[in-house]
């Protein structure tokens, strides 16, 4: 995908005295509609599922009711780009996501686009009333994080389903049933993310975004994302993405302009809008509607974005939604995210403490688990540590022989380490996993059928 810049001259900036341009402004370019795309070819079945969710998302709109439940996700931090993100900046990023689906802040009147008003876009405004936390269980029912580190030789993705499948360098995400798997790494040609809308394949269902366009705690440190994208630095890039994991269409459509997103409340675009359009911004589509250029689903700078109207909150409860709903598996019970009282959906208070780590996942063990068991030709071994030293793995067989050994780098506090081993030429029988971190040990039974 080519990545689109607007010069400073051709933003009206002028050039210094001694002839210096200022740097260009970088635009975020969402590739979900490729991705979607890609998919749909290579799984035809898909268009039919497509197809029964659509009819079910029509039916819920006319009958259906909102009301309030929580995802669990689980962050997959994948490859050396991506290391550099710390507990504190995924809590951040959870922090941002809880804001615009369940407590957004709409402007006041001095501070409001004045569509806001004027188009009365603010009687349109949703407050979904979804919820996101760190996963705090694992796919065997073990304690986690929610956080796992993949170290990688893979330096940068295409858009595509390999940084979801730890055979490609990738990780293997925890079951999409149950859990929203999200892929902090390194996108080709500065791609900013793309998401797998409700229907595709299990193995590739989650949303992969770009490092660079993924929350920092700290906007100023060493690891804050380039200046280049300054204006998409408050997470909406994720919100978006988890838009589009929820069946919500992007308000423009790459390869038909002015197609309709199924929603009743937005108005057409006919493509995507970029920094902070002012009033009155006319879609060229029939009847020249003003754009709804604050709505997440659109492009415009993050500062800019601050609301899902009531259509488009409507379409994600249809794909959550108990009786038919395509991600109805995702509302999370208590047991399985950070919750605090269940019987009134509110989480808890999941926040870091000073030093940037989970303030909760110092009081862990030292956890492993290994899935799937039995295993055949590989399976995925997760050690969560509470220490931030080098974690040594390794497996033995029966007779007590190493099969196999490994050190884990960059532990951090907490976050749960992933790393795939391929026993294609292992023999069959069961098999010791062996993890240390520090003084602290701790071991799992895996079973290998071939």
């Amino acid at each position: 995908m080519k990545l689109h810049f607007l010069l400073a001259s051709l933003l009206g900036i002028g050039v210094s005295a001694i002839g210096q341009e200022a740097p260009p402004t970088f635009y975020r370019q969402y590739a979900t509609q490729q991705y979607m795309k890609k998919l749909m070819a290579d799984h035809p079945e898909m268009r039919e599922v497509r197809s029964a969710i659509e009819r079910q998302t029509y039916d819920f709109q006319r009958y259906g009711l909102p009301d309030s439940l929580t995802i669990a996700v689980v962050f997959h931090v994948v490859g050396t780009p991506a290391a550099a993100i710390t507990m504190a900046d995924v809590q951040e990023q959870v922090d941002a996501l809880n804001r615009d689906f369940s407590d957004p802040v709409f402007p006041g009147q001095a501070e409001a686009h004045q569509a806001w008003h004027a188009e009365r876009f603010s009687e349109r405004a949703a407050k979904p009333n979804i919820r996101f936390c760190l996963a705090n269980q694992g796919p065997g029912g073990g304690p986690a994080g929610g956080v796992l580190y993949v170290p990688s030789q893979v330096p940068s993705w295409a858009v595509g389903a390999g940084v979801m499948n730890a055979q490609q360098g990738g990780s293997t995400g925890w079951d999409p049933q149950h859990y929203l798997n999200v892929y902090i790494t390194q996108l080709d040609n500065g791609v900013s993310g793309f998401a797998q809308m409700p229907g595709g394949p299990a193995a590739s269902d989650g949303i992969a975004i770009n490092v660079d366009y993924f929350i920092r705690k700290n906007q100023n440190g060493p690891n804050a994302a380039p200046a280049s994208l300054a204006s998409y630095r408050a997470g909406r890039t994720l919100s978006h993405l988890v838009g589009s994991y929820l069946n919500l269409y992007e308000l423009w459509n790459d390869d038909q302009p002015c197609a309709d997103d199924n929603v009743m409340d937005t108005p057409i675009h006919n493509a995507p809008n970029y920094e902070k359009p002012g009033y009155r911004h006319v879609s060229t589509c029939m009847d020249n509607p003003v754009e709804m250029t604050m709505n997440i689903m659109d492009n415009t700078d993050d500062e800019a974005q601050y609301m899902f109207t009531n259509g488009q909150m409507m379409r994600m409860y249809a794909t959550l939604a108990v009786d038919g709903g395509a991600r109805a598996g995702l509302r999370t019970p208590g047991a399985q995210c950070n919750l605090g009282n269940a019987s009134n959906g509110e989480a808890t208070d999941n926040r870091t403490n000073e030093d940037g780590n989970n303030a909760t996942a110092k009081n862990l063990p030292l956890t492993i688990q290994a899935y799937p068991n039995p295993a055949s030709d590989g399976f995925t071994v997760m050690v969560t540590a509470p220490c931030d030293e080098l974690i040594v793995l390794q497996a033995f067989n029966q007779l007590g022989t190493q099969q196999h050994r490994q050190v884990l780098e960059n532990v951090q506090v907490g976050m749960t380490n992933t790393v795939y081993i391929n026993t294609r030429d292992w023999q069959a029988g069961m098999y010791v996993l062996h993890a240390q971190c520090g003084n602290e040990t701790a071991s799992v039974k895996i079973l290998l059928e071939h």
